[in-house]
């Protein structure tokens, strides 16, 4: 080629000089090349002429070494097409295929790159080949995968993901949970041990006062009584949380009477005193054994039959006196202010979502920062029983523990006197009670539930899309595996149509999986009627029938083959007619697919004195 020659070409080509339009030149150098390579081999002059049109074109060693590969690449594809075109490789041709590569110095990567034509296009890869074309970027190729192959990659991720945190959740809001219900637990069962305390302490002041009292009436000298008073006025004094000391006959009619005023003690009048034979707190009392105390049930305090002050709760403790000969001289009561020691529960707002009460055996609140400041409710509308009435039941039947209800959470803790009273017939009376509870209450459940849950989703919710993002790009490949998977099932399904042998399929039991149209020409049978049947029943002589199924268990037995992976020249099958007649066949080495042994038959008719006049439709096919 002359500089006249190469100056045409570049006029053709639309470009001033060489030094601008090296990829043309490439080209130019690529096609020569291709020219050259005709007979799949290159002479000494075709050589010389490639080096000459190279210094011509300005093209240096690496430009031109590429081009080359590219054009040895395409040489080595067309020819691994034609040899394919029987759908199997002889060895022959494979010893030819190896001498080809070496010859045109492809390496063995490459040579599974080769495209079945010499178009002058670079190889395509296996996705190429099967229809799987690169789309427009990653937001396309995602646009492009069904919403099913993501439900199935996103649904499992979101389940687990939710299932981690939910548990997480839970464990978070246990825990706090478990804290509120521990504070509650500490705070009632310290209040409970003080009030057991404080009444402790009355009954050692109750009998104190039991024996000043004894001693005057072992001596009712002219004075005697004066002076209790005055001791009794002083005790009181010191003793601020006690409403009133009470000496009361043996009759019923009170003897001395000090009371605590809000203007402080004083010693009530003589005039005042009251009789107190019809109470049923004296009559009690006076029943019991000397040394024995009754505890009356927390309760409004009743002075002259009206209520003292604002519904004033007390607690009344009484214990009988006798003199030195044991005669019952009458009982002495000290009245307690409930307010004072059963107010040992802390008290908070409301809006702290706690509510914390104390409520007599009864079922009345005496302490219930709802209700009035102080004393016991005694509206049954208000009162505790009637205000919880599924929790009240489940009160009674347990001195302690938690009771979870649609209200909250309920801690409680009962407080039950020591003391004994008995009544006449000797049977154990009922001891009054007081009950501490603590409600957390819903809201304040719900609350927290929030406060765990908000910090967890925040830090779940950029976590969930993380996820969300690595199944969308886990989705990707899948559905370009998927895609190249179908494609190289199209193309199987392409080659067994076109296929001008006939492709048996069978399994390790030697039933027909497939049938290709031109096995249904060779041996008249349809598809319909050979997939399900015995291999051997269909194109396999009577004679020879057992000595396949022998052949074939002992192949599966112990991997000994007369056939598998051989040629065989020539044997007899049979048509569908009855027809006996010669054929070719090739067994390839059994497939494994899900874990079953599939056995590929590549069979050609020898009867046919000119194959390529195969034409027409397979019989319904």
């Amino acid at each position: 080629m002359s500089q006249a020659d190469v100056d045409q070409a570049c006029r053709a080509l639309g470009v001033d000089s060489p030094s601008g339009a090296r990829n043309e030149l490439k080209s130019l150098y690529g096609r020569f090349l291709d020219h050259c390579f005709e007979d799949r081999r290159l002479s000494i002059e075709e050589s010389e002429d490639l080096e000459h049109l190279q210094r011509i074109l300005g093209l240096g060693d690496s430009d031109v070494s590429g081009v080359q590969d590219e054009a040895a690449i395409r040489v080595y594809g067309s020819t691994v097409a034609e040899v394919l075109e029987d759908l199997r490789i002889d060895p022959e041709e494979t010893r030819f295929l190896a001498r080809l590569r070496e010859e045109l110095q492809i390496p063995e990567w490459k040579a599974e790159q080769r495209t079945g034509e010499d178009d002058g296009l670079e190889a395509p890869t296996l996705d190429q080949a099967v229809g799987v074309q690169p789309s427009g970027g990653l937001l396309q190729e995602l646009a492009d995968v069904s919403v099913s192959r993501y439900l199935k990659i996103l649904l499992p991720l979101t389940l687990a993901f939710l299932i981690v945190f939910y548990l997480e959740y839970q464990a978070e809001v246990g825990a706090e949970r478990a804290r509120l219900l521990t504070q509650e637990t500490s705070l009632i069962q310290n209040g409970v041990l003080l009030v057991e305390r404080e009444l402790e302490i009355a009954a050692g002041d109750l009998y104190f006062v039991g024996d000043l009292v004894a001693e005057v009436a072992d001596n009712e000298a002219p004075g005697r009584l004066a002076a209790l008073e005055r001791s009794l006025l002083a005790f009181v004094r010191r003793r601020s949380g006690y409403q009133q000391i009470r000496f009361v006959g043996a009759g019923g009619q009170e003897i001395l009477r000090i009371e605590n005023t809000p203007d402080g003690p004083r010693i009530t009048p003589q005039s005042e005193l009251r009789d107190e034979n019809g109470r049923s707190y004296f009559t009690d009392t006076m029943r019991l054994e000397s040394g024995e105390a009754f505890i009356s049930p927390t309760q409004p305090n009743v002075e002259r039959g009206l209520l003292a002050g604002l519904y004033e709760p007390g607690v009344r403790l009484a214990t009988p006196i006798d003199d030195a000969a044991g005669k019952r001289r009458g009982i002495v009561v000290l009245n307690v202010q409930g307010r004072d020691f059963l107010g040992a529960i802390e008290q908070k707002s409301d809006d702290t979502g706690i509510r914390r009460m104390v409520v007599n055996s009864e079922g009345y609140w005496f302490q219930h920062r709802l209700e009035l400041d102080s004393g016991i409710v005694l509206e049954h509308g208000r009162s505790f029983q009637y205000a919880y009435p599924d929790i009240w039941p489940r009160l009674l039947s347990n001195p302690q523990g938690w009771i979870e209800s649609s209200e909250g959470l309920v801690y409680f803790d009962t407080v039950t006197p020591l003391a004994v009273a008995s009544n006449p017939d000797g049977e154990t009376r009922e001891l009054p009670t007081w009950v501490f509870v603590s409600l957390l209450s819903r809201q304040l459940l719900n609350d927290t539930a929030v406060q765990v849950a908000t910090p967890l989703l925040v830090i779940a919710t950029p976590l969930f899309f993380a996820f969300v993002m690595i199944g969308c790009l886990v989705a990707v490949p899948l559905h370009r595996r998927d895609a190249a998977l179908l494609g190289l099932e199209k193309v199987r399904s392409a080659m067994m149509t076109a296929a001008l042998d006939g492709i048996v399929v069978m399994n390790e039991k030697g039933i027909t999986l497939a049938f290709n149209p031109s096995a249904q020409k060779i041996f008249g049978y349809t598809l319909g009627e050979a997939q399900g049947k015995l291999v051997a029943d269909l194109i396999i002589p009577p004679a020879y029938r057992e000595t396949h199924r022998l052949g074939l268990e002992r192949y599966l037995a112990t991997g000994e083959a007369h056939i598998v992976d051989k040629h065989i020249i020539e044997l007899t099958a049979i048509r569908k007619s009855g027809e006996e007649f010669p054929i070719e066949l090739t067994v390839c080495h059994p497939v494994t697919v899900a874990g079953k042994r599939l056995f590929y038959g590549f069979l050609r008719d020898l009867s046919e004195p000119d194959r390529s006049k195969l034409e027409g439709d397979p019989p319904n096919a």
